[in-house]
């Protein structure tokens, strides 16, 4: 049993992977530490469950992709683990469940319209060319208006990038409504929802902005392909990382 009271140098707040990793850097430098966790769990927004009863495979429910490029600190803590990397498979065909329930069979890298909304299951540079020319030309614009504004954030201090205190203070779906193009506000919504979990009300534009500068833009952040940040995955599961 741990004492009623104990003097360390370090307090760590989090046992997902940036609390850990901070404790393994204060443990080599010799200091005393103690991680706190609210959970009964390590990981954080990293969890991986068991595919079924009695089987080897994990499903991971929470992040599950890295790269071995743009991420490479995650990736040499994979390989010094010792973790099997497998590349995400990019054929076949994709199923989209939508809001009334139908499920619609979308062939892999094929952008889909669907109740009048966009569902790009993959998002690449070849396979927009699969919309027709105007949806094509609205898809590039908005990309390319995220692109500018991603590109004026300053990934040192994201507080004082240009507009960073306007762009904090509104959600992405705000954001986007402003563009007054009711299609870009439902696919900016369906971007966050495959890429961060959430909905597009939930989160703040400096901080989707900021991470789409981080991952060298929109195509490479939803990409499968060689550097993109769904390109690997943990076959023993990404919540081993923190375990």
């Amino acid at each position: 049993m741990a004492p009623d009271s104990y003097s360390v140098q370090v307090v760590i707040v989090g046992a997902g992977l940036s609390g850990l990793r901070a404790a393994r850097q204060v443990h080599n430098a010799g200091l005393s530490y103690v991680v706190l966790e609210a959970m009964d769990r390590v990981g954080g927004k990293t969890l991986s469950v068991q595919a079924s009863p009695g089987s080897e495979g994990v499903l991971d429910m929470g992040a599950a992709w890295i790269n071995d490029t743009t991420q490479s600190e995650i990736y040499n803590l994979a390989k010094e683990f010792g973790f099997d990397l497998v590349e995400q498979r990019t054929g076949g065909t994709n199923l989209y469940k939508d809001d009334n329930g139908e499920v619609h069979c979308i062939p892999y890298g094929m952008p889909a319209k669907v109740n009048q909304i966009f569902i790009l299951c993959v998002m690449t540079p070849s396979n927009t060319l699969q919309l027709d020319e105007e949806q094509l030309e609205q898809v590039d614009q908005l990309f390319q208006t995220l692109a500018e504004y991603a590109e004026k954030c300053d990934l040192e201090h994201p507080a004082e990038g240009p507009d960073a205190k306007q762009l904090d203070s509104i959600t992405v779906k705000e954001f986007a409504d402003g563009f007054g193009d009711p299609g870009a506000s439902q696919l900016v919504n369906a971007i966050t929802r495959s890429l961060l979990g959430v909905e597009s009300h939930e989160l703040s534009a400096l901080f989707f902005l900021d991470v789409l500068k981080r991952g060298t833009g929109l195509k490479n952040v939803i990409s499968d392909h060689k550097d993109g940040g769904k390109y690997l995955r943990n076959r023993q599961g990404k919540q081993n990382l923190s375990i």
